[in-house]
């Protein structure tokens, strides 16, 4: 309960501003050993997920703010793991 209320929260405070300023499309990257990237590119800045289905760990430097993590290291992440990152617009 009080991880569905974190992430609620997170989306009030970090993607609701992002779809409000303005959506400007979006990429995605199927990349070696099963990862997948989404980037959601809005006005505002850019919001990035970053999934593992593979079976080896994988290296996460995505750049960015993290907002939200499975994964025990910043640095990788590990099989079935993922991770959001946001960059805000200059």
């Amino acid at each position: 309960r009080a991880e569905v209320r974190r992430l609620l929260d997170l989306r009030r405070r970090v993607v609701v501003p992002l779809l409000g300023s303005g959506f400007r499309g979006g990429t995605f990257e199927v990349r070696p050993g099963g990862v997948l990237a989404v980037t959601w590119r809005f006005a505002a800045g850019h919001l990035r997920l970053v999934l593992n289905t593979g079976e080896g760990t994988c290296p996460l430097d995505e750049g960015g703010e993290t907002v939200w993590s499975s994964a025990t290291d910043p640095r990788r992440l590990t099989p079935w793991s993922a991770s959001f990152t946001r960059e805000i617009a200059s």
